[in-house]
């Protein structure tokens, strides 16, 4: 099945500009931590946070290592776009916790974790098989 390379571009550039509005998020989540958090915390935070920061990263892994490079359709852009959206997400957390009156640097942390998890950029779909 052969695709427009028209349309094949336009998905590229939407997903481009998903990467970099998650990345613009992330930074303004550090801004949020790094206002909200608690500079004096304990350093401890609860563990329900960290255990959501680490589904959230393991689902991101999986889901994009689902995907296979070239190929087009619904499927591929759904699964990138989701492990770009689950790798945000961890970002939240961090804000969630600092707004909480949690320790900042944790937040920073998570903040820090979801950026390395999204700085790749999404690769390139294709024209499938």
């Amino acid at each position: 099945m052969s695709a427009d390379p028209e349309d094949v571009a336009a998905q590229n550039s939407a997903l481009r500009r998903v990467h970099r509005s998650v990345l613009a998020t992330l930074v303004l989540c550090a801004i949020v931590v790094w206002t909200a958090g608690d500079p004096d915390a304990s350093g401890e935070a609860d563990r329900r946070f960290t255990w959501v920061a680490f589904g959230l990263a393991a689902a991101s892994i999986l889901v994009r290592r689902a995907v296979a490079p070239g190929l087009l359709g619904p499927r591929p852009r759904k699964l990138l776009l989701a492990s770009l959206l689950l790798a945000g997400s961890i970002g939240g957390v961090g804000v969630v916790l600092a707004a909480g009156g949690g320790p900042r640097s944790i937040g920073l942390l998570y903040v820090l974790g979801a950026a390395i998890l999204a700085l790749r950029p999404p690769p390139p779909i294709g024209v499938g098989a």
